[in-house]
């Protein structure tokens, strides 16, 4: 039960941090 709560969760921190690695790409070059 506590992980069909905490998945949306993890997935939603995890793409975030691909879309702002992805944007400090874009910055730094």
């Amino acid at each position: 039960m506590l992980t069909k709560i905490l998945d949306p969760c993890v997935l939603f921190v995890s793409t975030f941090l691909v879309l702002l690695v992805q944007y400090l790409d874009l910055l730094l070059c």
